[in-house]
């Protein structure tokens, strides 16, 4: 038997984590069905943005919940671990929240951390702005790595084919030639604030984020089984 290194045991354990959420399942130590009162329906595994917390310690529970109507304080629920940078240099642990009415968890994305991705949100911001003639005076950002450099070209793929939609979510605050080119819509995206502020806008105000359609981004509301 061959035995792994305690780095490449947390990188699969990682993996698992992220197929599962891609897939719907629970994670550990979520439940399969909700809460203690027998509702009887699965728990999807649910996540905010640290900063849409505003200062906050914890997330709220939704208002339309069907078991507490926002009213239920979430309780602690322990932590997970993500990769974070493209090159895997550190885990960072992902505080997460559990009401104990419906089962339902909700888990905090750091600040300068995207969903489901490695990339630190400040970095991708430093690149794409360089890419797109949109950094300032001060010191050019260190080039990208050969992986960095990948991730970028998947994001402006990503990007690309998301650009109508979410042209379409921001309405008229986007004008009308930010639809021509990727370099033209990223550089009206960031009139609108920091890439921070724009990934936390969109998930509270529309349910999706910037590269991607997360289910983990949806909450749907519950019908309690009579």
């Amino acid at each position: 038997m061959v035995n792994d290194s305690p780095g490449r045991a947390a990188q699969r354990r990682a993996l698992s984590r992220r197929r599962k959420a891609r897939s719907g399942a629970a994670l550990p130590g979520d439940g399969e069905v909700g809460g203690g009162l027998g509702c009887g329906y699965p728990v999807r595994p649910m996540q905010v943005h640290e900063s849409s917390l505003k200062g906050a310690d914890r997330p709220c529970a939704p208002q339309d919940c069907a078991r507490c109507a926002g009213c239920q304080k979430l309780h602690r629920n322990g932590t997970y671990s993500r990769f974070r940078k493209v090159e895997g240099q550190w885990e960072c642990p992902i505080s997460r929240f559990r009401c104990p009415r419906c089962g339902h968890t909700w888990s905090v994305i750091p600040a300068d951390m995207f969903p489901r991705r490695s990339m630190e949100v400040s970095r991708f911001q430093q690149l794409l702005d360089e890419f797109f003639s949109l950094a300032g005076r001060g010191p050019r950002p260190p080039p990208a790595t050969e992986k960095e450099a990948g991730c970028i070209r998947r994001a402006c793929k990503r990007v690309s084919e998301r650009m109508a939609f979410l042209c379409g979510l921001l309405g008229q605050q986007m004008p009308l030639e930010a639809s021509a080119d990727v370099g033209c819509f990223w550089r009206a995206l960031r009139e609108l604030g920091s890439t921070e502020e724009i990934l936390a806008r969109l998930a509270s105000d529309f349910k999706t984020s910037l590269l991607a359609c997360y289910r983990s981004l949806k909450w749907q509301r519950e019908i309690v089984p009579q």
